[in-house]
């Protein structure tokens, strides 16, 4: 149901994005622009999916060079149309 993920960070729709800006929450975002999804691992150790996910923001995230996981995670996942399984 999870994406198999490896390393400590990893974001991507075809490759390994490596610069991000540290979160006090969130420890690892995986972004799959197609299908409008993200799979967050935060430090606690809750794993979430979230579904419908703007296509469009995750793709700013991926191209934006100073990435922010947190400010990811409460601009675009916290939004009412995101579900989260």
């Amino acid at each position: 149901m999870f994406p198999s993920l490896h390393g400590n960070h990893f974001q991507s729709v075809f490759k390994l994005c490596d610069n991000f800006v540290n979160s006090t929450a969130a420890d690892l975002i995986h972004v799959d622009a197609i299908n409008g999804t993200a799979y967050v691992v935060y430090k606690d150790g809750g794993r979430y999916l979230y579904k419908n996910v703007s296509r469009r923001a995750i793709i700013k995230f991926i191209m934006d060079d100073a990435r922010s996981f947190g400010k990811f995670v409460n601009n675009v996942l916290k939004q009412q149309r995101v579900v989260c399984i």
